[in-house]
């Protein structure tokens, strides 16, 4: 029996609209796929019925199967010959497990090919006309996770100090000591910040604001879906108000939008 292969699929932001056409090609000729959380209804729906559909998504500390049961199921289908997609949201190899999957499938000389996605980290900030870089206020960015943090000073000096676009990716639930530590370490109080979450039906919501404010009172999570944080001079450059549904808030001059990508 020839072995089968296995894809990498980037899926983009979680609509079918960000998918690209070697995607959707991979998903057409699939026979199984395992596929992310937060994907929307109308990519699911691009799922042939005679493919068999595994879910492995990972939510809020909850998974649905842990990482080495994937890369097991990776493996385990395509020895039966079987054309295998591993669908993952934004792109594989951008804060995504792609690089384990890809070592996995190495070890086991199973056939493999990578379809890139279009990363959230430009993405879910393109919704909401967030240019990541721009010549007329910063021409550069930098990413960064917020799950688990450096306690190196020289480390938050550098990100504190750094006058080009900072995104930060998981760092909701560490977002008031990291506003904390870029103030500390010199980030001006009104260095603009714009945090953008996705809920899990695919809405998305924006607040705007500034360090200083995040740092004085607070922010509250409109969902408890994965939120992408954006720091710096771009954010000045966003069009929220252009959106169907805003509001202002005097008191923290937040802007917070919301919106639907359908």
């Amino acid at each position: 029996m020839r072995p089968g292969t296995v894809a990498l699929v980037g899926a983009g932001p979680g609509h079918a609209d960000f998918l690209t056409l070697g995607a959707l090609k991979a998903i057409q000729k699939a026979d199984v796929i395992l596929y992310d959380a937060l994907l929307g209804r109308d990519i699911l729906d691009l799922f042939p019925t005679q493919a068999q559909a595994i879910y492995v998504g990972k939510r809020c500390g909850v998974h649905a199967l842990r990482q080495e049961q994937i890369n097991e199921l990776l493996v385990h289908y395509a020895r039966q010959g079987l054309d295998v997609v591993r669908l993952k949201g934004g792109d594989p190899f951008v804060f995504g497990r792609g690089a384990e999957e890809l070592t996995i499938l190495r070890e086991h000389g199973i056939p493999y090919h990578i379809v890139p996605g279009i990363s959230s980290l430009n993405g879910i900030a393109a919704q909401y006309a967030l240019p990541v870089t721009s010549r007329t206020h910063s021409n550069e960015f930098r990413a960064i996770q917020g799950h688990s943090l450096s306690g190196d000073p020289s480390y938050w000096h550098g990100l504190a100090t750094y006058q080009g676009t900072l995104i930060i990716f998981m760092g909701l639930e560490n977002l008031p000591l990291i506003v904390e530590r870029l103030r500390t370490f010199g980030a001006e109080r009104r260095r603009p910040l714009a945090i953008i979450e996705t809920a899990s039906d695919g809405q998305t919501h924006l607040t705007r604001s500034t360090l200083g404010l995040v740092q004085q009172v607070g922010f509250e999570r409109k969902t408890r879906g994965p939120g992408i944080v954006y720091i710096g001079a771009n954010v000045e450059l966003m069009d929220a108000q252009a959106l169907a549904h805003y509001q202002q808030s005097e008191e923290t001059a937040d802007v917070i939008a919301t919106a639907h990508f359908s």
